[in-house]
């Protein structure tokens, strides 16, 4: 795991109060598996959960942490690959 993704982490641990082990972090490659994951975990914890809302969270913090262009935070986009991170 990179730096990148090492703050990534950090940074959606922090805006969703969940925890993200090392062996989830490394099998999350595009960002609708962090979706999911998020939804999931948020709806584990009995959380209400508004499926956009969380997206346009999640869009934030690759817009605003990482420079990643908005329009290129969508589902399929694959975190090495299509958003350059390490």
């Amino acid at each position: 795991m990179g730096l990148d993704t090492v703050e990534l982490v950090y940074a959606i641990e922090s805006e969703f109060g969940i925890t993200i082990s090392d062996d989830d972090a490394a099998s999350l490659e595009r960002v609708g598996q962090i979706h999911s994951f998020v939804v999931h975990s948020l709806a584990h914890r009995g959380e209400s959960v508004d499926r956009d809302e969380i997206f346009e969270r999640l869009k934030r913090i690759f817009t605003d942490q990482f420079c990643i262009p908005s329009k290129d935070v969508v589902p399929d986009a694959h975190i090495a690959y299509d958003l350059g991170m390490d």
